[in-house]
């Protein structure tokens, strides 16, 4: 690797729009005390994150819980890339009479997920954060 290399803060707006950008990142949670990171499908939609699961660990420990999920594009040749990092709290929203639940729904995602017992979280934002690394 040559040159400098520089680490910038990604603005909150940026980070919003670079999240429209991507369809997998990865959700953090808490088990027995152990953190875990498992990789999911979303959908960035009205400020939040929307992701489809079965039942399961990321199911049961994500809603109402607090959570982390992160996104990032990274070019190895470069050694460049972004990452956005968010802290927020999971709702289960399968069942959810709300308007915007039941718009959250009808999303398109790019699921791995059969869509046999599917179920919805919507991961709601309470801080974001982003940073680029680039040299040169």
């Amino acid at each position: 690797m040559t040159g400098d290399v520089h680490i910038q803060t990604i603005d909150e707006k940026e980070c919003f729009e670079l999240l429209k950008t991507q369809s997998v990142g990865r959700l953090g949670i808490v088990e027995d005390g152990r953190p875990l990171i498992f990789p999911v499908n979303y959908v960035f939609d009205d400020y939040a994150i929307v992701f489809k699961t079965t039942i399961g660990t990321k199911f049961e420990h994500s809603g109402l819980n607090n959570v982390a999920f992160e996104v990032d594009s990274l070019d190895y040749a470069t050694h460049s890339g972004w990452s956005i990092m968010i802290e927020g709290v999971g709702r289960d929203i399968t069942n959810a009479i709300d308007n915007l639940s039941e718009n959250e729904r009808r999303l398109q995602f790019n699921s791995w997920v059969s869509d046999e017992d599917e179920h919805y979280v919507r991961i709601h934002i309470n801080s974001i954060s982003g940073r680029r690394i680039a040299t040169g």
